[in-house]
């Protein structure tokens, strides 16, 4: 059996990291990447711990390390996403040694495919704490291994550290330990017993030292879990496994399933890769429905392990019957993710910091935004906009329409000012959020006649192109 050279895999890593490098700053922070920095942007650990139990599923060790690289480096783009660039490829590193560890032969191309598959490129380049989550993840599982063969205590505790430290980053890690104890409990003997119990110790000792952050944050997030999962989740759910839609899903799905016939991979390898890709799906389809929780598709990253290496082994197997049949599917794969990974950089996604500049270049008096509580998204480039406040007697103000707005809470808003005398002078259109500009009486109005015109007229064009 050949496992690919030192010499291979660190070139691969190499090159996978300084793309990384390189494209990490191209895009802009969208609106779940500032969430998390107006926590990890805190001067303190208290007030990152209070703004990390508001946020539904938030774990601390997921904030923590983004904070500390922040108080190092300073803010930027790039320093922000630097923490999950380097777990994507701390997370490859770990897919090929669980490659050798289960004596898969193409380690490699496992770790190729997993690198440019969408799903987990894209969280790779967000400054969230998924790609994090997804390196712990498959640490576990190696750990697993490991204690699958020589069950003992100091096994059982590194396997329960990892476990652990996946479930304070996201907690929806905990679904691949519960596809390992499935695993567990599907053999018998003597030496498997003994792992099973140490396994299940492990898991149950990582979850009782993460329920009491759990608990404290509970009250915060019973407050907004106010979702349901709509009736076409599987069928999303479906199509985003691979997050390169349906063509690409079902391609892998079916190298998997050719993977999981392969003689040629022990049966205990092949059970051990179908629980850790069937069970965080399940896990998090039950976990959404019990919680009320809204579902995305970033919940099924961590199945992403299993998946590919079955993948990789199905290709491996079309290979040996017919070869022009395995290069036929590799290349559609190989081309249709990386298509997808492209597409990020394709398609238009807000941008909060140049529409805040923006406005803070029309020096109008205050801003509002509509919905009111996304003020902080702009803020947060722009420090110096002032909330609109009812006791002030402001001339001009800037009205900033998010891509999450309602017609409704747009036109109510835009009423409210245009009956207390404003006057829409111009519309501005800046990262997705369209700016209205409204003076109060001034020159430019008394040129439109003194009309509410400007600023109705624009409402369709606006929540049209807004979306």
């Amino acid at each position: 059996m050949r496992f690919p050279s030192p010499r291979a895999w660190c070139a691969f890593a190499a090159l996978y990291a300084s793309t990384l490098f390189a494209l990490m700053g191209l895009r802009p922070l969208w609106l779940d990447e500032i969430l998390q920095l107006l926590g990890t942007t805190e001067r303190s650990t208290g007030k990152l711990l209070e703004w990390v139990a508001l946020n539904p599923g938030g774990a601390p060790l997921g904030y923590l390390g983004q904070w500390a690289i922040l108080r190092t480096l300073g803010y930027s783009v790039e320093a922000a996403r630097l923490l999950p660039v380097c777990c994507s490829v701390g997370a490859c590193l770990a897919l090929l040694a669980l490659s050798r560890s289960l004596r898969l032969r193409w380690g490699l191309a496992s770790m190729a495919l997993f690198a440019i598959m969408p799903l987990q490129f894209r969280y790779a380049l967000e400054a969230r704490p998924y790609s994090q989550g997804m390196l712990l993840s498959v640490l576990a599982t190696i750990a697993a291994v490991n204690l699958s063969r020589r069950p003992d205590w100091r096994r059982g505790i590194v396997y329960a550290a990892a476990v652990a430290a996946g479930l304070f980053t996201q907690p929806y890690t905990l679904f691949v330990p519960v596809g390992h104890l499935l695993w567990f409990a599907c053999w018998d003997g003597p030496r498997c017993v003994k792992a099973r119990w140490c396994a299940t110790a492990a898991v149950a000792a990582a979850a009782a030292l993460a329920a009491p952050w759990f608990v404290y944050a509970q009250s915060s997030w019973r407050a907004q879990l106010i979702y349901t999962i709509p009736p076409r989740t599987l069928l999303l759910a479906l199509r985003e496994q691979s997050g390169g839609g349906y063509v690409l899903t079902v391609l892998v799905l079916l190298l998997a399933l050719v993977g999981m016939r392969s003689a040629a991979v022990h049966f205990k390898t092949r059970l051990l890769l179908f629980c850790c890709t069937v069970m965080p799906v399940v896990g998090a389809l039950a976990a959404d429905a019990a919680f009320g929780y809204f579902f995305a598709i970033r919940q099924f990253l961590f199945l992403l392990p299993g998946l590919v290496l079955l993948a990789a082994e199905g290709l491996r197997s079309v290979s040996k019957r017919h070869v022009w049949q395995a290069w036929l599917a590799g290349t559609a794969v190989l081309c249709l993710a990386v298509w997808n990974d492209a597409a990020l950089f394709r398609k238009p996604r807000e941008d909060w910091a140049s529409a805040a500049r923006m406005m803070e270049r029309a020096r109008v008096d205050c801003v509002t935004v509509v919905p009111e509580s996304s003020l902080a998204l702009y803020r947060f480039f722009a420090p110096s906009l002032r909330r609109c406040a009812a006791e002030r007697g402001w001339r001009s103000m800037a009205m900033a329409v998010t891509p999450y707005s309602s017609l409704a809470e747009d036109r109510r808003m835009l009423d409210e000012y245009m009956g207390q005398g404003f006057r829409v002078a111009r519309v501005e259109y800046a990262g997705r959020s369209w700016i209205r500009i409204l003076e109060w009486e001034t020159g430019v109005t008394r040129r439109r006649g003194g009309s509410s015109w400007w600023g109705t007229a624009a409402d369709a064009r606006i929540q049209q192109a807004s979306r």
